[in-house]
């Protein structure tokens, strides 16, 4: 575990690492990827949509939604499946969770003051922890339920898709740009925002003028980006969070969407049963 010192001020994260217990053992990122519901552990903390605590579906999501338009694609449970989200993994300071060590895990959800007495260390970690130790069986039904929750937010993605534009902010000097930057709107209302240099970074604006964002991704995938901060809000949404957009017409869009999950049982994790082996 890594703080500063001690101190439990909110607005800081300590940082804790997971090794696997064994040298040989790989860290496996498509476990914790299935297994974890990364979006009630930010929101327990305060931390969701922050700079460096992207969710690990952000470095995947808009790839498997740009698979799963493609008409020959197989998107199924399985070692396949496992590949593709192994490959994807986030590695940089960017998320929350990142594989970038090749022999650990390192998890940054977590508020310093949590630490503090009010939150013991096993239901801290109870989450990653379950999912990085489940069986098999468990791991199969988690997938399961990563793929339809993505099903369901394509098939919502494809019918918002037309209500959105982008407003690019002009600059009289173009010498001094480094980047490029525009207003997003859905169905009329200034949503959000989304900077280009070189990668996107896209963000939604609060009610309150705070912001969750995404980071480096492609412009090419601009749509499926933005599906990623909506599943977020829909997803803090199911989790018990009061969440306010400052545009009104996003806002009943998301909860369509958690109402969606809500329906298909898309809001309750699969239960993790602890593999023998542990």
């Amino acid at each position: 575990m890594g703080g500063y010192n001690g101190d439990n001020d909110p607005s800081r994260g300590w940082h804790i690492n997971i090794d696997p217990g064994h040298s040989l053992r790989p860290t496996d990122a498509a476990r914790y990827v299935v297994g974890v519901n990364e979006v009630e552990m930010l929101c327990v903390s305060n931390r969701l949509g922050s700079k460096y605590t992207g969710l690990q579906r952000h470095a995947f999501g808009p790839a498997l939604i740009a698979e799963m338009r493609t008409p020959f694609a197989r998107l199924k449970p399985g070692h396949g499946f496992d590949n593709f989200l192994n490959a994807r993994a986030g590695r940089s300071k960017r998320y929350a969770a990142h594989f970038r060590k090749n022999r650990y895990l390192e998890l940054r959800h977590y508020a310093a003051a949590e630490f503090f007495g009010y939150r013991s260390l096993s239901d801290l970690l109870r989450e990653p922890i379950s999912a990085l130790e489940m069986d098999h069986a468990s791991a199969q039904a988690s997938s399961e339920h990563l793929l339809e929750t993505f099903f369901v937010l394509n098939d919502w993605l494809r019918e918002q898709a037309g209500k959105l534009t982008l407003v690019f902010q002009e600059d009289n000097n173009q010498r001094l740009v480094v980047c490029d930057v525009a207003d997003v709107h859905f169905a009329g209302d200034r949503c959000g925002f989304m900077i280009v240099n070189g990668e996107m970074d896209l963000g939604l604006w609060l009610a309150d003028r705070s912001v969750i964002q995404i980071y480096e991704q492609l412009q090419s995938q601009f749509e499926p980006a933005f599906a990623m901060l909506c599943l977020d809000v829909a997803d803090a949404i199911l989790a018990g969070a009061q969440i306010e957009l400052a545009s009104r017409a996003l806002e009943d869009a998301i909860h369509e969407l958690a109402t969606r999950l809500e329906i298909e049982g898309l809001d309750i994790q699969p239960e993790k049963v602890r593999a023998r082996r542990w």
